[in-house]
């Protein structure tokens, strides 16, 4: 068809879908270092306040849980996700599934983290 995406705009189009996760996921590694308890050589750097028990709003986990479970999420679906979605660019999959389903990927990581922060 002619609306179909030819192989250079695809792989631009994922180019930047892959880095777009990979700032994502960089986020989530920043922002959990901020979440975790501090060494107490550390102690002239801000800290927050680790001691608030999630468990009194009905919370499961502390906010630094919440957070480290978040990184091994990311951790254990990104990478490989990832390689899967430029395997199939390699191998000649349909150029508009692997822009869709990169996206969707991208937009799925995000609401799960946002889901995540917020304790949806």
């Amino acid at each position: 068809s002619s609306m179909a995406l030819d192989s250079v705009v695809t792989i631009k189009i994922l180019a930047v879908l892959t880095v777009a996760i990979c700032l994502k996921f960089f986020y989530v590694i920043l922002a959990s270092g901020g979440k975790r308890k501090r060494a107490p050589e550390d102690g002239f750097q801000f800290q927050p306040n680790n001691n608030a028990d999630d468990a009194e709003n009905g919370e499961q986990f502390s906010e630094h849980e919440r957070w480290q479970r978040m990184v091994m999420n990311d951790l254990e679906n990104i990478p490989f996700t990832v390689i899967l979605l430029w395997i199939a660019v390699i191998v000649g999959g349909n150029n508009e599934t692997n822009v869709a389903l990169a996206a969707s990927f991208l937009l799925g990581r995000i609401v799960h983290t946002v889901c995540y922060i917020k304790a949806l």
